[in-house]
């Protein structure tokens, strides 16, 4: 039963229209499709199995709320004060993918965005860093305070490259701390190669396990 939704849902997320978009069938589809595998979870209280929940994770499908935004992970072109709570200007800038790195042992809850320049020539990670806490009371639910933001060149490039690359001005400073809102995400579906969240401001997610090394994790074992 589990497998035959999971595999519809895949079916359905693939099942987009020539500009990328969702049919109105589709997008009923594809929620009605995660409602019912996330009554299926195997994982019933991450609180309990945040270990297994612990993965460099990345992003095949991304509703940010309204449905306008419901899409396939695919390139696409965005904005940087969108994605920095406003702590950087308003300049554009393509994502090419969007990871998300969890970890029990530290509390890392981090989205990273792996970006180039409109016109290309230069591959970043833009990474907000997050520390996650969950209660039993609540035992899907990670809530989570993002505080830092960093671009960082792929290929060791310096700030000052990155800057010129971007836009931005000479002394904007790429590496910055910030302060989300209050924020949680529900991980009502988890097993060993896809989960699913339902966010506190409408968004709802689908990713897929990666065997990368970390990207934005230290982890006790790499420390020592």
């Amino acid at each position: 039963m589990r497998d035959e939704v999971k595999s519809d849902l895949i079916s359905a997320i693939n099942s987009t229209e020539k500009d990328g978009t969702y049919s109105d069938k589709t997008y009923e589809d594809i929620q009605a499709l995660m409602d019912k595998l996330a009554a299926l979870t195997p994982t019933p209280s991450p609180f309990d199995s945040q270990d297994f929940i612990t993965d460099h994770w990345s992003t095949l499908y991304a509703q940010f709320g309204p449905r306008h935004t419901a899409g396939k992970s695919v390139a696409h072109d965005n904005m940087f004060h969108f994605v920095s709570w406003s702590k950087l200007p308003k300049l554009p800038f393509r994502n090419l993918d969007l990871r998300q790195e969890i970890h029990h042992e530290t509390g890392d809850y981090n989205n990273v965005h792996l970006i180039q320049p409109i016109d290309g020539g230069i591959d970043c990670f833009y990474t907000v860093y997050g520390r996650y806490s969950v209660e039993a009371e609540f035992p899907q639910r990670y809530i989570v305070d993002f505080y830092r933001g960093q671009i960082r060149g792929q290929n060791g490039e310096s700030d000052e490259e990155i800057r010129t690359a971007f836009g931005f001005e000479p002394d904007v400073d790429i590496d910055f701390d910030l302060k989300s809102p209050p924020l949680y995400s529900d991980i009502v579906y988890c097993d060993e190669d896809m989960r699913i969240n339902y966010g506190s401001v409408g968004g709802k997610y689908i990713l897929t396990r990666k065997e990368n090394p970390w990207l934005s994790v230290t982890t006790s074992a790499e420390r020592a």
